[in-house]
C-alpha cells in the first residue's frame, strides 16, 4: 500500500503515535479476524456446499470415485472462495473512509499482484501437478464465477461500513464556537 495515492480525507485522521499505538492492535486484530474473516469463512462455506452432491457425501468415511470428486470439487470451490475473498479484503483494506467506487483503483502495482494471485490459483485449480500437490480439480465456468459474489457481497459491507464511518467522522467534526474563531473563518 505504500505505492498508492493517500485518500482525499486523510489529513482529517489524527496521526498513530508510534510508542503508543502500535500498528497491529486490537482494532486491526478484530477487523482481520472478526470480521473480515467471518465475512470470507462464511462465502467459503457456502461455495463449498454450493457443490453439487457435496450434501450426500456428509457424515461418510468412505467415497466411491465420484464421490470423492465431488469432494475435491467442494473443496477446490472453498479454496477459489477464499482467493476471491483475500483480493476483496485487499481492495477494501486499500482506504479506510473513503468509497471505492470514488477512489477506483489507482494502485497499479496492486492490480498486478491480484492478477499474480488469480494465475497461481488457476494453476492450482487446472494443473495436473498441482492439482495432485493440493488435491483440486478443474472446476466449470459457472463454478469459477460463483465465488465472486464473495467479492460483490464483502465490498457491499464494506461500503456501507465506510459509510458509516463518514458519517460518523463528519459528525464529530466540530464547529468552532468562539465568536473570532468564526468570524475569522468567515463563518
Amino acid at each position: 500500500y505504500a505505492w498508492q495515492p493517500k485518500e482525499s480525507a486523510l489529513m482529517a485522521r489524527k496521526p498513530r503515535h508510534p510508542s503508543l499505538e502500535k500498528i497491529v492492535n486490537v482494532g486491526v486484530l478484530v477487523y482481520a479476524y472478526g470480521y473480515m474473516g467471518l465475512m470470507q469463512m462464511a462465502c467459503c462455506w457456502y461455495f463449498y456446499f454450493q457443490a453439487p452432491g457435496i450434501w450426500k457425501n456428509l457424515g461418510k468415511s468412505e467415497f466411491n470415485p465420484e464421490e470423492a470428486h465431488t469432494n475435491k470439487v467442494a473443496s477446490t470451490m472453498y479454496y477459489y472462495a477464499l482467493v476471491v475473498g483475500q483480493i476483496s479484503a485487499a481492495m477494501a483494506t486499500t482506504t479506510y473512509h473513503e468509497s471505492l467506487f470514488k477512489y477506483l483503483a489507482p494502485n497499479g502495482k496492486l492490480f498486478f499482484f491480484i492478477g499474480l494471485e488469480v494465475i497461481f490459483a488457476m494453476l492450482i485449480i487446472f494443473e495436473p501437478t498441482s492439482q495432485g500437490i493440493f488435491m483440486t480439480t478443474g472446476l466449470t465456468a459457472k463454478q469459477l464465477l460463483m465465488p465472486w459474489m464473495t467479492f460483490v457481497a464483502i465490498s457491499c459491507v464494506e461500503e456501507i461500513r465506510k459509510s458509516f464511518a463518514r458519517k460518523s467522522m463528519h459528525a464529530r467534526e466540530v464547529s468552532p464556537q468562539n465568536p473570532l474563531t468564526q468570524r475569522l473563518l468567515g463563518a
